[in-house]
């Protein structure tokens, strides 16, 4: 048999070798670093910061109260009453 036996690969290699890999609207795939974990150096879900999926919203009634308020302040708007 002449496979190479595999290794694993050391946290250099891993970071040196890591891409996003998203697909862009030409249909090249992105080249950027993925955003990585502070806490373990490691990419978090291999997507770099401007592929990195939808955000989820407010998951409460206080979340969502505070981003419409964030909203109506930023657009210099008053909320109706």
């Amino acid at each position: 048999m002449g496979a190479a036996a595999s290794r694993q690969m050391t946290p250099a290699e891993i970071q040196a070798r890591a891409v996003c890999g998203a697909r862009l609207p030409d249909g090249r795939k992105c080249g950027c670093r993925p955003v990585e974990n502070p806490q373990t150096g490691f990419p978090r879900n291999g997507r770099c910061a401007a592929h990195g999926g939808w955000s989820t919203g407010p998951r409460t009634a206080e979340g969502l109260a505070r981003a419409v308020t964030a909203m109506f302040e930023a657009r210099g708007l008053t909320p109706r009453k």
